[in-house]
């Protein structure tokens, strides 16, 4: 049985608006920015229940980790999980809303359907809201990208 999720859609300019309004003061000055990386007239925005989902069935989590897959290539294989979720049928009609945070570490992070930005740890699958313990001010030196 398929479970339909009730998205929403945002703008690249929203979308950008928003992440930056949840994130301000929590990026390095001289290097804070926000780079699209898939240029889109929207972004699909999933609720918290999918995002949850999503990061069961997918497996990037399960890669073993050795001594060359570090957090940078956890990140860029969920991001391209989620990516690759838009493919599907009964994917969205837009790229999701989703990109990663690079800095001492990297996160995931997805808008999802409610408005609220959420981080995910790539290499254990756990959603996090932005917070003073998660993501320090200044700890971020590359921004985020769109994905």
């Amino acid at each position: 049985m398929s479970i339909t999720y009730e998205r929403s859609n945002i703008s690249r300019q929203d979308l950008t608006r928003l992440v930056r309004e949840k994130m301000e003061g929590r990026f390095r000055a001289d290097r804070a920015e926000i780079l699209p990386l898939i240029y889109s007239g929207g972004y699909s925005c999933m609720p918290l229940e999918e995002l949850e989902s999503f990061l069961h069935w997918n497996m990037v989590d399960q890669i073993d980790h050795g001594d060359v897959f570090k957090c940078m290539q956890f990140g860029v294989a969920l991001w391209g999980a989620f990516n690759d979720a838009c493919r599907r049928d009964g994917g969205p009609e837009y790229p999701y809303a989703q990109g990663m945070m690079i800095g001492q570490h990297v996160y995931n992070w997805v808008v999802t359907s409610d408005g609220n930005l959420w981080f995910v740890e790539p290499q254990a699958d756990w959603i996090m809201p932005p917070s003073p313990e998660s993501v320090r001010p200044g700890h971020w030196n590359i921004a985020m990208m769109i994905g």
